[in-house]
């Protein structure tokens, strides 16, 4: 297959790409030791992650440790499974239909519809701008984005090996991802993962609390071992199975404030799959396990940035502004004292003072946080498979893509 998109690659594209097929060695291998894993369900500790109420909804965390080419890595993930539509009627021929439908739905659209934007209060274009004053009333429009949002970046295809890039026209538009299986070894792609924070509460959840605002877009890769396409697969009570995943792909930003979360997982996979029963209805089960962090922030030891900080602080920022030729002097004679974690020191330096009662006792420990970050990543799966099923139920025909909106066809979901 010849190259469909002929976009040169420049530095930065080749410096992406460098350790794609490794991290998808390392994904593909912990995926399969999952599989067997979650089959047997020997996990070293498994534990509830959420309860969930008159809802057919399940979620349970794990931490585990796995060797990957020889080395023993620590791992924790999530596992959740919940029901997502019903059909409207039980004639056979009806769920045919609908089974068609719905595997065009997950295997072509579902990448383009799992990122949406909540209601907004309408702005009338003669609104006045109410610009940076903090006392108008005047409405702004801002974007309120949910859910994840898919972007495909570059690609590998299957006989020649040809790399390529996708053109900003193709973005959003995720290829069927049937073609994993016939036209590329692997697509690199981008998720925005939208409203992600990580909270960090030392002081108790009623005290001031840091929020961490994980707004940096993952790079994942997108390939055929991850894709489900199975209809009627033997199996008496599954009449069709269809699904995708990824796994992650490591570029690690040493200036990024972030040690840990998007482009800082040294190996993982993501799994959603669906599964239609013979009555017409469809669950999905969703499979998230990454390496369990050694660090969670990367914080530069800058005591000259940081005095000033403070100046600026009791000055109202005349500090840096009337000493900034001392500023720059000194920062640049200031030794590379390294970066620490503040949120990891924290946990330590209380366990070491308490001799461990406040792991015990109050939950201020590794484990609970990294149970906080599962706990988040649950929720973000939770609101994007809801947001995708009131597409779902949108479209009339699925597979009559003429009919289709242009933002379900080329992923824009404006």
């Amino acid at each position: 297959m010849d190259s469909p998109y002929p976009v040169p690659l420049d530095e930065h594209d080749l410096k992406i790409l460098t350790n794609v097929d490794q991290n998808l060695a390392d994904a593909v291998q912990l995926k399969q030791w999952w599989e067997k894993t979650h089959s047997d369900n020997s996990y070293s500790k498994q534990f509830q992650l959420v309860r969930t109420f008159h809802r057919p909804n399940y979620g349970v965390g794990f931490f585990d440790n796995v060797t990957l080419g020889g080395k023993p890595t620590a791992v924790m993930g999530l596992v959740q499974e919940m029901l997502y539509d019903r059909a409207d009627s039980q004639v056979d021929t009806v769920i045919a239909e609908l089974q068609k439908q719905f595997r065009e739905f997950v295997l072509a659209y579902f990448t383009h519809v799992t990122d949406f934007r909540l209601p907004e209060g309408y702005v009338d274009e003669s609104s006045p701008d109410p610009g940076n004053n903090p006392f108008s009333w005047c409405p702004e429009e801002v974007a309120n984005r949910q859910g994840f949002g898919y972007s495909q970046l570059y690609y590998k295809l299957k006989g020649s090996g040809k790399i390529g890039k996708f053109p900003e026209e193709q973005r959003y538009a995720i290829v069927d991802l049937r073609d994993l299986a016939t036209n590329y070894e692997w697509i690199v792609a981008k998720v925005k993962i939208f409203a992600f924070n990580l909270t960090f509460r030392p002081f108790g959840p009623t005290l001031p609390q840091l929020t961490v605002p994980l707004d940096e877009e993952t790079h994942v890769i997108l390939s055929g071992d991850f894709v489900s396409d199975r209809t009627n697969p033997g199996d008496k009570s599954v009449r069709g199975a269809y699904g995708f995943g990824y796994g992650m792909l490591r570029i690690d930003n040493q200036s990024s404030l972030l040690a840990y979360g998007p482009d800082h997982f040294d190996v993982g996979f993501q799994t959603i799959d669906f599964t239609m029963n013979p009555a017409g209805s469809t669950s999905v089960k969703m499979a998230f396990v990454v390496n369990r962090p050694k660090r969670l922030l990367r914080v530069p030891i800058k005591p000259v940035d940081w005095s000033f900080a403070v100046a600026d602080v009791f000055s109202f920022g005349l500090a840096s502004k009337l000493f900034a030729p001392v500023k720059s002097l000194m920062s640049q004679l200031s030794p590379d004292l390294g970066t620490f974690d503040p949120i990891l020191t924290y946990v330590s330096l209380a366990n070491a003072v308490t001799a461990g009662r406040a792991a015990e006792q109050f939950c201020i420990s590794r484990e609970q946080l990294d149970k906080e970050m599962l706990l988040q990543h649950f929720m973000q799966h939770y609101q994007m498979i809801i947001s995708s099923l009131l597409t779902w139920r949108f479209i009339e025909n699925w597979l009559d893509k003429a009919a289709l909106p242009e933002w379900v066809v080329d992923g824009t979901n404006e």
